[in-house]
């Protein structure tokens, strides 16, 4: 009796050293990823307060990307534009003026540095290719969550999957009247 209970003592630590190890490892690679995605989403928010709408961009989801495109069209097209999507595609590519008009007036709707300098930032929940981001303004009932998508092995902005659930056509509107 007392064999069988040293033997399974021995087997129980020997199963605690094999299993600790990747537990651990574990751990580590979700930490990493957490580390990895709120930084993606703090340099958005820090190229945009510095006026680096290119690189605030390349941190934006696909989804992102094609909704602002197709927005700013639509809204072009409601006012009277002449102008084509491949066109306004070309300008958001090479940073143009739509481009940086877009950014500018979304800059004056959007207070970055309260986002970045007085608010707390937490993981929440997160799956394979999307997680969010919990973002408390000081002592706020209502956090923020900042949608996140993996895509191409990288941690993307849904500024859109975040966003555009709630928003009106008025904010575009407003502005395209500074293009």
């Amino acid at each position: 009796m007392k064999k069988s209970a040293l033997f399974c003592l021995i087997a129980l630590t020997c199963l605690l050293f094999i299993v600790s190890p990747c537990a651990a490892s574990a751990d580590e690679d979700i930490n990493y990823t957490i580390d990895v995605m709120l930084a993606q989403a703090e340099d958005f928010f820090t190229f945009l307060n510095k006026g680096r709408y290119d690189a605030a961009w390349s941190l934006l989801s696909e989804r992102s990307h094609k909704t602002i495109i197709d927005d700013v069209n639509k809204t072009y097209q409601k006012m009277g534009g002449e102008i084509q999507l491949a066109a306004i595609e070309q300008d958001f590519e090479k940073g143009g003026i739509i481009f940086n008009n877009y950014w500018k007036a979304f800059m004056q709707s959007v207070d970055v540095l309260m986002v970045l300098d007085e608010s707390r930032w937490q993981a929440g929940a997160m799956e394979q290719s999307k997680a969010e981001i919990i973002i408390t303004y000081k002592n706020s009932k209502n956090p923020l969550k900042l949608q996140m998508v993996k895509e191409d092995g990288l941690w993307k902005v849904g500024l859109v999957e975040t966003f555009w659930q709630t928003r009106s056509m008025d904010i575009l509107q407003a502005i395209l009247k500074f293009i």
